[in-house]
């Protein structure tokens, strides 16, 4: 396998984790809940 393919699977992998996060502790209640600061 070719290791690029790896680190752009686990790039792509944290771009959509960071912009799921921010989309669901935009402003709501859910931080408090999870304990986020």
């Amino acid at each position: 396998m070719n290791p690029h393919l790896y680190w752009i699977l686990a790039a792509s992998l944290v771009c959509a984790a960071a912009i799921a996060w921010s989309c669901t502790h935009r402003g709501s209640e859910s931080d408090k809940q999870l304990g986020v600061e």
